[in-house]
């Protein structure tokens, strides 16, 4: 199916399926690049997240490709093809502790571009942080349910609200209990999804198997959660990682993380470990 007259959509190439459409392999016919074809049947979410996306490229260029196209009942948010998200990755390969600093110092920059144009992600997880194999860095993507935290210059209030935000393994105890984010959500739901790459598992990672109820479900995996930030230093974690769950879980609500001063323990971690950030991921053979 053509595009715009010039974006073809390879219907059964299906790259993946959420919540909010599939995503189809695609090319770009004038210049032949294969490109990734965003679809789903409710407009807001993908005009959206091209807001987004653009205003991100304005300020940083962040991608140098995307594009936007809607019909009366379907919407298209056309992207680069990258390579593969952190969870396809983790299914093949050990991410090590080299690979999850340079990982993370690169995440945590997206999120504080991300948070100076007054964006939060909502939804950070494996699955949104996809591997450009042209630059060799992560990209931090998907931003369907992303918020504005900053209104007529005021820091939204936090509030209770009717329902949860983000994805259940890696949403922080604010989105449990159905208040307001904020910046300092973003950076647990980051720590939760390193923590993982790093261990291949979570202390709640399988309890909806074990419950029939998805309220007995949520509260068993916060109760976990509240569990887990509290016994830290219990587990065996990578020291940077216990201070970027400790000092985000103890942000306040509408307080401004100091990113650049965590980017830096990531970095004094590599150096004192004998590590370089060159880019060398393990999984690249030599």
């Amino acid at each position: 199916m053509i595009l715009k007259n010039k974006y073809k959509i390879y219907i059964k190439k299906i790259l993946g399926k959420g919540g909010f459409g599939c995503v189809y392999k695609g090319k770009n016919l004038e210049n032949k690049q294969k490109i990734a074809i965003k679809c789903d049947e409710k407009i807001k979410y993908n005009k959206k997240e091209f807001k987004i996306y653009k205003l991100l490229n304005e300020h940083f260029n962040t991608f140098d490709f995307i594009d936007y196209y809607e019909t009366k009942d379907k919407s298209y948010l056309f992207l680069p093809l990258f390579n593969k998200n952190c969870d396809s990755l983790l299914k093949k390969y050990s991410f090590t502790i080299k690979d999850i600093c340079m990982l993370t110092i690169q995440i945590l920059q997206q999120i504080h571009n991300l948070h100076k144009v007054n964006i939060i992600h909502c939804d950070i997880k494996p699955d949104n942080l996809l591997w450009d194999i042209n630059t060799n860095k992560f990209k931090l993507i998907d931003f369907g349910l992303s918020k504005v935290f900053i209104k007529d210059t005021k820091h939204v209030e936090k509030i209770k609200s009717q329902s949860r935000c983000g994805t259940l393994r890696y949403m922080s105890i604010n989105s449990h209990e159905k208040f307001t984010l904020s910046r300092k959500d973003d950076l647990i739901s980051l720590c939760y999804t390193i923590i993982y790459l790093n261990r291949s598992n979570l202390p709640w990672k399988g309890i909806k198997n074990k419950y029939s109820s998805k309220k007995k479900i949520y509260l068993k995996i916060r109760n976990l959660k509240k569990l887990f930030n509290k016994n830290l230093d219990d587990y065996e974690i990578p020291e940077p990682l216990i201070f970027l769950l400790k000092y985000s879980n103890n942000l306040k609500f509408n307080q401004k993380p100091n990113y650049l001063y965590l980017i830096k323990v990531f970095y004094l971690y590599l150096k004192k470990n004998d590590f370089k950030y060159d880019g060398k991921w393990s999984w690249i053979k030599k």
